[in-house]
């Protein structure tokens, strides 16, 4: 039976911004010092997705721009 004994693996794979994330919440929580952690974290994350959200929003409309002066540019240079 002991070869059948569950081993945890020596390394552990931490998931892409999870370490940065823990670190910003922590910070938050420490400048903060709220009351109801839970709450504080829920609405942490909230606002991170709207940040997020926005912030891709703008990367989108940032690159339609550049596609579109591009594809002017180059209707330009065939007349």
């Amino acid at each position: 039976y002991a070869s059948l004994q569950f081993k945890p693996p020596l390394t552990m794979i931490i998931p892409y911004g999870l370490k940065s994330w823990l670190e910003s919440i922590s910070r938050a929580i420490l400048i903060e010092r709220p009351k109801q952690i839970p709450e504080f974290i829920a609405t942490y994350c909230e606002e991170l997705l709207k940040f997020r959200e926005c912030d891709l929003k703008g990367i989108s409309d940032a690159l339609s721009i550049i596609c579109q002066y591009l594809h002017e540019a180059v209707l330009t240079s065939l007349t």
